[in-house]
């Protein structure tokens, strides 16, 4: 079997898929299993941003964001995944945000932070989908960005009642407000 050599250890060949043809940066990322994701991200024989040939063609970052692993999240973009790539639905990995799943009924990181803007001061749940968009958008993501249906991020979150991003979207642009959807829609029209 191949095997790769790191630290005088042998690495077992990690090349192959699960029958969802998902490498072990896509499980990981999706367990939020971070030291293994940074032990591999390392070891640089995996794409980082391969996508699994089922489970909607997500890449690693994709799964990191959708199930709530923000160090997970944070480990790939210091590696290099991308922002850019995107799934079935066009959708990249900050708009799967807007589709957190918490594997638990346990919502970690939750702090309180007031965001002042020109005309008032609003707090924010910093809940891990609220942490993860404000990682993604401070690394370069454009928080515009639309899926195939037109759908912003503000448009998922409303229609998931994910309340504390779509406040937190909304103080990081205002104008997510007035943009429409393929539907000729807005998130207000959408919200569940």
């Amino acid at each position: 079997p191949n095997a790769a050599k790191e630290d005088n250890r042998e690495v077992a060949d990690v090349s192959i898929k699960s029958f969802s043809g998902m490498s072990v940066l896509h499980m990981a990322a999706r367990k939020g299993v971070n030291d293994v994701l940074s032990f591999y991200c390392k070891l640089g024989n995996l794409d980082i941003n391969e996508k699994a040939s089922g489970e909607m063609n997500f890449s690693p970052l994709h799964f990191a964001c959708k199930f709530g692993h923000l160090e997970c999240v944070k480990t790939l973009l210091e590696n290099g995944a991308a922002l850019d790539v995107k799934d079935l639905t066009e959708s990249t990995p900050l708009l799967v945000v807007g589709e957190y799943e918490p594997e638990t009924h346990d919502e970690p990181h939750v702090l309180h932070h007031s965001l002042s803007s020109k005309s008032s001061i609003v707090t924010v749940k910093q809940t891990v989908d609220v942490l993860i968009a404000k990682e993604l958008l401070s690394n370069g993501c454009k928080v515009e960005q639309t899926n195939e249906h037109g759908d912003t991020l503000l448009h998922i979150a409303s229609m998931n009642g994910r309340i504390d991003l779509c406040i937190y979207l909304v103080t990081v642009s205002t104008t997510l407000l007035d943009l429409k959807n393929d539907e000729g829609k807005t998130a207000m029209d959408v919200a569940d």
